[in-house]
Formats: structure tokens, sequence, C-alpha cells
């Protein structure tokens, strides 16, 4: 199903690429192979996320508005999308206004981030588009990997998050039904 569905995203979009995201749970064992790209979430709950998300680092002092973003949710209502492509307006959206900031609001983003979660940065900012973090981690205050939001590792320091990922592990808190939770499934609130 991956192949196909890879196959027709590169024909209907013209390109030679392959078009098949890392998915972070078939890394860890976690699922059977498939891409990013086919992961599909509620357009209203991803809005909800985000929304509540943005009001909460509005609160802590960071003027994060994804106004792209939530346009594009609020115009998807009632649909599913591809989470990939949240994730990339996401990070698009967080790049603008990582730009804006100067240098000092720049550093606070990256002191409160790494000092308040004790975690070495074990990632190259390259690695995050040259920021100093994942945007979508800090976004959730995802900093373990057993915080919702975290994909992939429950272990350590968080690696990668994806609204996805948040709102399977928003849907899970209960650890119900267990197949779609996972065996390491603990329940726990998000």
């Amino acid at each position: 199903m991956a192949a196909f569905n890879t196959s027709i995203r590169a024909y209907e979009d013209k390109s030679k690429d392959c078009q098949c995201g890392v998915n972070n749970s078939y890394l860890s064992g976690e699922s059977p192979f498939f891409c990013a790209e086919d992961v599909m979430v509620s357009a209203d709950e991803a809005y909800d996320l985000i929304k509540e998300r943005s009001i909460i680092k509005k609160s802590e002092g960071y003027e994060f508005n994804p106004k792209s973003l939530l346009q594009y949710l609020s115009n998807e209502s009632g649909e599913f999308v591809s989470a990939s492509k949240l994730d990339r307006l996401l990070k698009h959206e967080f790049g603008s206004y990582f730009k804006k900031l100067n240098k000092k609001e720049r550093l606070r983003i990256r002191n409160d981030y790494y000092q308040s979660s004790n975690i070495i940065m074990t990632k190259t900012p390259s690695e995050y588009d040259g920021w100093p973090i994942d945007p979508t981690c800090w976004l959730y205050g995802a900093r373990a990997g057993s915080d919702c939001g975290c994909c992939g590792n429950y272990s350590g320091p968080c690696y990668g998050c994806s609204p996805a990922c948040y709102l399977h592990d928003k849907s899970c808190e209960t650890c119900e039904p267990s197949w779609y939770c996972l065996s390491g499934c603990v329940p726990g609130p998000c």
C-alpha cells in the first residue's frame, strides 16, 4: 500500500522523488511499514490541538500564532488531513516566527526548552532545519520520550514530535483500545 500511495503522489505531483517520509513508529518496531504521508488525522482535532497549544505558549510569554495553519485546518473542517502535511505547515510557520525573533528571544526558547528538561542537545541545529530544537516538541512541551506528542522512543529524551503522535497519545490516555494504543502504553493524561 505504501508503494502504491507513493507512486500516486509522485504521479500527481509530477515528481521523481519517492515522497515517502520516515514513519517513526515503524523505525521503533511498533507498526508495519507505511509512509508518514499516509497517516491521516482529523482536521478538527488538529485545529483544537494547535489552537490550545498556541494559547498555552502565549501564556508563557511567546507570541507564536500559526495563523496560516489554523486557517488551513479551518478550511478542512470535517475532513481528514495528512499528518505529514500538517507537520510541514507547522514547522514552516514556526520557521517564520523564529526568524523574526532577536538573538535574545531565540536563546530564551532554546534555554527554556533544554534547561527545564535537563537533557543534553543530541542533535545539531541542521537536523531541525537550522533551529536549535524540534519546533513541534517545543510547542507541545515534549522533552522526554514518554511525553505526549513524542514519536517513537519512550525512554530518554524526545528526538521528534508530530501532530499525529500527539493526537494518538491524547486518544490513548486510558490505553484503550489496546490494539491502537500499542503494548507499551502507560495510562496518563496529555
